[in-house]
């Protein structure tokens, strides 16, 4: 359970921290609800640019559909989500239903329905939504709420609110229709994960403990964060769905998923200039459309001397589509940090996990059977045993960096848009999704 006090230090250190993604100006909390001295909910407003971003749930989210969405459809005022997975004994499914790290996905054919018992005074669906996606209905109560087209050109995690129930007990249904938006590739509706609304007396506090449902954490940026000074802040930028486990670590991300601390986009970082100590960049910067703006923007928040581990993909497979723009050789990367103190740099691994890699893009076990595959595998580990790292270094998976943010010549901070355009409107559009880092089998099923 967490301590009040360390949940309290710990918002307080990240609102510290923020400022204005337009023009880096300073933030202020308005209509804030609190609970044991944490702000609950409010709107976090620029006096040159008004409402750029809410707190919901003790969670930060500079994100415009999150801001549209809180003007709109407000949860009632100090309501908490709590999460409900789709693993959870009380959600009952009819029909097809199949799993996969993006959810519960509806199979081919038939009628589906999930039915989920939940008390409280509403609740949240997160759906993941892409080109396949199609319509549902939404009851509460055998009550019709709301009916929702997910069809997404871009994937992404659309969340739906359903509030202003009495306190008690209710019964939500998800009923996919079979219908879909004209321009959808099919049908398909996929459950991600459900947030009852409760109130903060009988909700969990924002917890701290380590949990990882994505890429494992860098050894060295584990070594950087034993290394931070007291009060120091590091941000996890574009972490996908993990907590780090110490208090002086937030998570920023793009995409709704339910770990990070913060949503905001990466080319408008909502922090004041010099304001971090450290910043941990994995497996970003090849989905981001201007990689050089993303790293002038780390360089801005970080602190003169603060540092930034970096990792690249190289010889990687597409992935994430459609949001894979640039892989970078080491000179590439070298390049992007020509500012900074370049403290090391290199590649990692070898033959046997890119062509492993390779080898699902292409089903080669389907098309040469488990062991010769296996067999091909066992014989490129072989090869990179024996082969020195810099011999493969031409052909590295990955590469990666550590430098430090020059003590002179800082950035300026990002410049306020054209008079009479939102400067978050403006660059959604172009860079949706910047840090939604999905899975590699992002591919299947969008070709389901």
């Amino acid at each position: 359970m967490t301590d009040p006090r360390v949940a309290q230090e710990r918002q307080s250190l990240l609102l510290g921290a923020l400022a204005c993604p337009v023009c880096g100006g300073p933030l202020t909390l308005a209509a804030a609800a609190r609970h044991q001295g944490l702000v609950v909910d409010a709107d976090l407003s620029c006096p040159l640019h008004g409402a750029v971003g809410v707190v919901e749930s003790y969670a930060v989210s500079f994100r415009p559909p999150d801001v549209e969405r809180a003007r709109a459809h407000r949860v009632p005022a100090g309501r908490v989500r709590v999460p409900v997975g789709i693993d959870d004994d009380g959600l009952e499914l009819v029909g097809r239903w199949e799993s996969g790290w993006e959810g519960l996905r509806t199979g081919p054919g038939g009628s589906h329905r999930a039915v989920l018992p939940f008390r409280g005074v509403g609740i949240s669906i997160t759906f993941f939504a892409h080109s396949w996606s199609g319509r549902a209905e939404l009851w509460v109560d055998d009550e019709l709420v709301q009916e929702v087209d997910l069809f997404r050109v871009e994937t992404e995690f659309v969340v739906v609110d359903l509030v202003g129930f009495p306190n008690g007990g209710h019964r939500l249904e998800v009923v996919p229709t079979g219908e879909r938006h004209p321009a959808a590739g099919g049908d398909q509706i996929v459950l991600n994960r459900f947030d009852v609304l409760r109130r903060p007396v009988d909700a969990p506090l924002p917890q701290v403990d380590p949990v990882n449902r994505g890429n494992g954490f860098p050894p060295r940026f584990e070594e950087l964060v034993d290394l931070l000074p007291e009060g120091g802040i590091a941000v996890d930028l574009g972490g996908g769905d993990r907590r780090f486990g110490d208090p002086r670590v937030f998570n920023l991300e793009y995409m709704r998923f339910e770990l990070p601390d913060l949503f905001a986009d990466g080319l408008r970082l909502p922090f004041r200039s010099g304001s971090l100590d450290l910043v941990l960049s994995q497996a970003v910067l090849e989905h981001v459309p201007d990689p050089q703006q993303a790293v002038d923007e780390m360089r801005r928040v970080l602190k003169p001397g603060g540092v930034l581990y970096c990792e690249v993909a190289f010889m990687q497979p597409l992935h994430a589509v459609p949001s894979h723009y640039f892989n970078v050789t080491i000179f590439g990367l070298e390049y992007l940090l020509r500012d900074w103190d370049l403290r090391e740099s290199g590649t990692f691994t070898g033959l046997h996990d890119t062509f492993e890699w390779m080898g699902r893009c292409v089903s080669a076990e389907e098309k040469i059977g488990r062991e010769r595959l296996q067999l091909a595998l066992e014989v490129l580990a072989e090869i990179d045993e024996k082969t020195p790292s810099e011999e493969l270094r031409p052909i590295a998976g990955s590469v990666y960096a550590e430098a430090s943010a020059p003590v002179s010549s800082m950035p300026d901070p990002p410049a306020a848009p054209a008079p009479g355009v939102s400067g978050i409107r403006a660059v959604t559009g172009r860079i949706r999704r910047i840090l939604g880092r999905i899975r590699h089998r992002t591919q299947s099923l969008l070709g389901r």
